[in-house]
């Protein structure tokens, strides 16, 4: 069987290519994709200006999809599961990983950014370990905007309580309007 992908052949060059689809390594599920976003690190690793992704890559890591193989071993997901991605692909072996510091992690891949697979793809294979699944209520297009919301969330978490404070957010592309969002829904700051 084959399957098309999107890859990033060499600054500013992005193409389709048909190829075989690999078989599964253990841990591993095969995702049919449904949606995929483009990043604004996407765009960047396409014009080369990216400090660490390099053509070639493989694109797509805010990505929608429904597994249709899973390897022995998987029990997270199910085949029919509706799933999105954590791209950061942590050892789970060093240090950082061992200690709970996995965003530390010496050995971290991404997926759809230099990793041996992307989401724009008719399937792609991807750890089952890093997939989760979407709630019924979520169409595919919001269940795309989870990874990217993932950072405004956090950072707001980090933050601590808005409430009563000023808060300036920088820029009104996705993240910064998803940090609006989340900001207002950690209190009522002034922005």
């Amino acid at each position: 069987m084959t399957r098309r992908r999107v890859v990033v052949s060499s600054t500013d060059v992005v193409e389709v290519i048909t190829e075989a689809i690999p078989p599964l390594e253990p841990g591993e599920a095969l995702v049919e994709m449904s949606v995929s976003g483009l990043c604004g690190s996407d765009k960047a690793g396409v014009h080369g200006e990216h400090f660490f992704v390099k053509p070639p890559y493989y694109l797509g890591h805010e990505v929608v999809g429904v597994v249709v193989a899973i390897a022995d071993g998987v029990d997270n997901v199910d085949v029919g599961n509706r799933v999105t991605i954590e791209p950061s692909l942590v050892c789970g072996r060093c240090k950082p990983c061992r200690h709970q510091a996995e965003n530390l992690c010496e050995n971290l891949e991404f997926f759809g950014c230099g990793y041996r697979e992307g989401g724009m793809a008719d399937v792609f294979l991807a750890p089952a370990a890093r997939l989760y699944k979407i709630p019924n209520t979520f169409s595919d297009y919001q269940a795309a905007l989870i990874e990217p919301l993932a950072t405004p969330v956090h950072a707001v978490r980090l933050a601590g309580d808005l409430t009563g404070k000023t808060v300036a957010i920088l820029g009104a592309g996705t993240i910064g309007l998803l940090t609006l969002i989340a900001v207002r829904r950690a209190g009522r700051p002034r922005l």
